[in-house]
């Protein structure tokens, strides 16, 4: 290939839209946080192609989307994939809707949104986040609506006095977490009323819906670590719905003063239900985007699990948000918890080989 234009050659066999350009995947670069120059037709002839790019191939690309086009050839291939990953991803979705496959419900007979809210300071990345109020929401999937809720205050123990940031981020009391049960009593009243709808070993399937990782892998995992217990096996494996959606629905627009749930909801023009940052309200918000989500076709399955250190060198971890704050955040929690969250791919849910002990803490 001699320039960038003989990459525009017509796929065969394949639907394109070409119409319109869609919003660029968010980096560590502010360039990322925009639209891409090229059109989705160009896109996936540079993606399938990408190996055999020429060096000076690579770099008109990069220019053409005004990105450095410093660095060897394994370098420039790395950072147009980046650049156009999320989009090949969303292409390869729509290509495939048409076509017949398991859906959510085929898979579980129930979704779990949660969504902790925390102690918090700002701009504190080291600050030892706990969990204060533990919200769940049940959708059940044959009617495919909300059934039932679960909430609870938690006590902190680390920080028992919250920061004024935290009360009004949160809107949280001091009073609230005061008269709260423990973290380990909530647990328990959590597992009794996952039991209560037969959820758990044996009896309907179900799975965990995140809004991301940090639930899950950071916050959870950091208040059993505290209390010097072992991660629970039941909370090993779950959901992350943003990905699941920049996979297959849009790519979020990061910067715009709104959260993730907020541009979901905005994408079906579906307005905030409640108050921003109460748990319950988030996941209740969570699970009206995946209501819409299920309707429209999109396949939910695990994507995400936590698995040991010492396992997760010898397998692909997940890539955190790419801003620069959750890379800042990222790297002092990897540094601190003993486990690592890793992608669980489609071949590794339909066998079900994310379930075997490489999750577990043996050796």
């Amino acid at each position: 290939m001699d320039n960038l234009d003989s990459l525009t050659t017509k796929c065969s066999g394949l639907s394109l839209n070409t119409d319109g350009n869609v919003a660029a995947a968010s980096t560590t670069s502010p360039k990322f946080n925009r639209e891409m120059v090229v059109s989705q037709e160009e896109m996936v002839r540079i993606m399938r192609n990408l190996h055999e790019l020429r060096t000076n191939e690579l770099k008109e690309v990069l220019q053409k989307e005004q990105l450095n086009i410093q660095g060897k050839k394994k370098e420039l291939q790395e950072r147009v994939r980046r650049f156009y990953k999320k989009h090949f991803l969303l292409y390869q979705h729509q290509r495939d809707l048409a076509r017949p496959g398991r859906k959510t419900k085929k898979h579980f007979d129930y979704l779990v949104t949660i969504d902790f809210e925390c102690t918090c300071q700002m701009a504190n990345y080291d600050y030892p986040h706990e969990i204060i109020q533990f919200p769940a929401v049940l959708i059940e999937m044959e009617s495919l609506s909300i059934i039932d809720t679960f909430d609870s205050f938690v006590k902190p123990d680390i920080n028992p006095i919250l920061d004024p940031f935290c009360t009004s981020l949160c809107g949280i009391t001091q009073e609230n977490v005061d008269s709260a049960p423990s973290f380990t009593e909530v647990v328990n009243l959590f597992y009794k009323w996952l039991g209560k709808h037969n959820l758990g070993k044996g009896g309907h399937k179900f799975a965990f819906v995140v809004d991301g990782y940090h639930d899950f892998w950071k916050f959870l995992q950091f208040k059993f670590f505290s209390l010097g217990e072992r991660m629970p096996t039941l909370f090993r494996s779950y959901i992350n719905m943003r990905k699941t959606f920049e996979q297959k629905v849009a790519i979020l627009q990061r910067g715009r003063g709104k959260t993730g749930i907020e541009n979901m909801l905005e994408h079906y023009k579906l307005d905030f239900d409640g108050k921003l940052h109460n748990g319950l309200d988030d996941a209740r918000n969570m699970a009206r985007i995946c209501i819409e989500m299920i309707k429209n076709k999109v396949e939910f399955r695990i994507n995400e699990r936590l698995i040991n250190k010492k396992k997760a060198n010898q397998v692909q971890r997940a890539n955190p948000v790419d801003d620069n704050n959750s890379q800042s955040d990222f790297q002092v929690w990897r540094q601190r918890l003993p486990l690592a969250f890793q992608r669980v791919t489609q071949q590794e849910f339909s066998t079900g080989e994310y379930l075997d002990n490489g999750s577990s803490d043996e050796e």
